[in-house]
Parts: C-alpha cells; structure tokens; sequence
C-alpha cells in the first residue's frame, strides 16, 4: 500500500489530482484507489481523518466490506491524501 501526500496549494500538483479523479474542493481527503486495468476507488464514510478511521476504512475494503463508490465532494482545506493499492 502506497500513501502519497499532495499539496493542492500548488498548482501543478492539481494534475495529480486529476489524474485520480479528484477536485481540490474535495481536500483535504483520501480515498483506497485499486490500479488495475480499471481504477477502482473507494471513498471513506465523511467525518474526521484520524489513524482508527483510516485503518477502519482501509480494513473494511480488504476485508470485502466496501462497495466501490464514485468520488465525491468531501472536504474543503489545502491537502489531499490518496491510498492507491498496487498489486
């Protein structure tokens, strides 16, 4: 699993986010993102992001218990983090 930190505060990092799906209205945020020959992403429950909500999130997709959902609007600050999973 691979966790990356991108700051939306400057501009040509906004294509990374692009290149997810993501809107720098949506930051900050994380999602669990499946690379593969299609992306398939997962969007956590809204609320706080803290250690016990990440690892609840990340456990609930590996343990079969998460539908892949579209990503939406979440938050608005100036960060955003991604969980991309590569096999």
């Amino acid at each position: 699993m691979l966790f990356i930190y991108i700051n939306i505060d400057e501009e040509d990092n906004v294509r990374v986010l692009e290149f997810f799906g993501l809107k720098t209205t949506e930051c900050p945020t994380y999602r669990y993102i499946h690379l593969g020959e299609d992306m398939l992403k997962y969007k956590p429950d809204e609320g706080e992001i803290t250690a016990d909500s990440v690892t609840s999130f990340v456990d609930s997709i590996i343990d079969g218990k998460r539908q892949v959902t579209n990503c939406t609007t979440l938050f608005t600050q100036s960060a955003c983090y991604m969980l991309p999973f590569v096999f």
